[in-house]
């Protein structure tokens, strides 16, 4: 039987966003489209009770923001199609979606930043990663690949007010971060994880970053909001195409996924990297 609504949960704020916008383009009124239930963070019993399991039956779940919301979809009955940062394994009713392999590619950003030619190469072996203390489901899938971590104190939808402050913090414990032997490791360049609430808050990110070395993990990091990544200390290296145009993909999987079609797990292709 055709399903008749579709339902985005999501991790992050969603309704009234640019993704909400580019995902009901993509959606095109195939079905009656639910209001959101969104700003669930990364708790997934959180998710799934005021998220999933309050869906109507006869609906389609979306869950996007976070590999945690595909995860606390694919723990119940409903059908869902789901955005995540990495590949998980699934057994509910999964119809498909996109993954856009965020956690795989670190490799190819620190040799970039290795060979850069446009602006002065870094070290790889004094890099670190900045990741959400909130959200270990994905962050744990990232951290090998780096010889200094840093964790934020958790962002999710009770801090995000205080972002600015969570991420002065860390940026100073990156500052201060030291060798086995008690020397200063003196960070060249920081890779900010593909986090759903680093991307909502990325103003206060790319404020409190000043004039560290940066690399984001999407176009839309100089493409949305009203702060700019700093031009000659910062490089945009991810997926080829930004959130807002992926979250119309889904929202065109959304569409055809209403008739209770497989639709295809997708990766997106990884961009090249775009020096500030």
């Amino acid at each position: 039987m055709p399903l008749q609504n579709v339902c985005v949960v999501s991790v992050m704020t969603f309704a009234g966003t640019e993704f909400e916008t580019a995902f009901k383009d993509g959606f095109a009124s195939a079905g009656t489209y639910i209001t959101p239930k969104d700003n669930l963070g990364y708790d997934i019993n959180n998710l799934r009770t005021n998220g999933v399991n309050l869906v109507p039956a006869n609906s389609l779940v979306v869950a996007v923001g976070g590999l945690v919301a595909a995860l606390a979809a694919d723990g119940t009955t409903m059908p869902y199609i789901a955005l995540t940062g990495a590949d998980f394994t699934w057994s509910g009713v999964f119809l498909g979606g996109i993954s856009l392999s965020a956690s795989k590619h670190h490799m190819d950003r620190l040799a970039h930043l290795h060979y850069n030619k446009n602006n002065t190469p870094k070290n790889a072996a004094k890099t670190c990663l900045l990741y959400n203390g909130a959200n270990p489901n994905f962050s744990n899938l990232e951290k090998s690949a780096f010889p200094y971590t840093q964790a934020t104190q958790n962002i999710d939808q009770t801090t995000a007010g205080n972002a600015a402050n969570i991420y002065a913090t860390a940026f100073n414990n990156i500052d201060n971060k030291t060798n086995s032997d008690g020397s200063a490791a003196n960070i060249e360049a920081i890779v900010v994880s593909a986090d759903a609430f680093f991307t909502q808050t990325k103003d206060d990110l790319i404020t409190a970053a000043g004039n560290r070395y940066m690399v984001y993990p999407f176009n839309d990091y100089r493409d949305l909001g009203n702060k700019k990544p700093k031009h000659q200390s910062s490089t945009i290296h991810g997926p080829k195409f930004s959130l807002v145009e992926v979250y119309c993909k889904m929202g065109v999987k959304a569409r055809l996924a209403m008739s209770g079609r497989y639709v295809n797990w997708d990766h997106e292709p990884f961009g090249d990297p775009q020096d500030q």
